[in-house]
């Protein structure tokens, strides 16, 4: 997975959450992820991409600046 497909499929999440997961999990992000996970949506190794992904996001000092991390 790729920066931009990853940055596009969550701007696909963002505007119809309701399309990927069903309305009773979108207030519980582990209920979520499971369903995803189950339904086949979302691999194990797509979720460890895509957390490592996020981890290198928050680490970068661009973005640290951004919103004012030390």
């Amino acid at each position: 997975m790729n920066m931009m497909n990853l940055i596009n499929q969550f701007g696909q999440f963002m505007k119809e959450p309701t399309k990927f997961v069903p309305q009773e999990y979108l207030n519980n992000p582990n209920a979520a992820i499971q369903q995803l996970m189950n339904s086949g949506k979302l691999t194990q190794d797509q979720y460890t991409q895509a957390v490592n992904m996020a981890k290198q996001i928050q680490n970068n000092p661009m973005f640290m600046q951004l919103f004012g991390k030390k």
